[in-house]
């Protein structure tokens, strides 16, 4: 497993102490199903305003719910790999939730 993945409860942690050290932590999420310059250009930028980039990636589930029952294409495992191998992308977590309003009340 790629050590950019972590549990959400571990990136919490991670964040507090980021935070501690006077890091500006960045957070995006998705799908990331299919991988497309589009996605890499959105990371780019978005790693250009923090100094670290968490991104939290929807479970399969979740997709499911808020895209189509036939989705996603790519698991979450995959998903995670690549997304991960991403230089710009410090952290990875997946997440259960339609929406992001555990992950910011979490992080932030």
């Amino acid at each position: 497993m790629n050590s950019k993945i972590k549990s959400r409860e571990k990136i919490i942690e991670i964040v507090n102490n980021l935070k501690n050290e006077g890091k500006k932590v960045g957070f995006t999420s998705g799908a990331f199903d299919i991988l497309h310059a589009g996605h890499v250009d959105y990371l780019y930028k978005t790693k250009e305003n923090c100094d670290i980039l968490i991104l939290g990636l929807n479970s399969d589930e979740s997709i499911k719910k808020y895209k189509d029952p036939n989705r996603p294409i790519n698991n979450f495992e995959f998903r995670a790999k690549v997304v991960s191998s991403l230089e710009m992308v410090d952290f990875v977590f997946g997440f259960e939730e339609v929406n992001n309003n555990v992950n910011i009340e979490s992080l932030y």
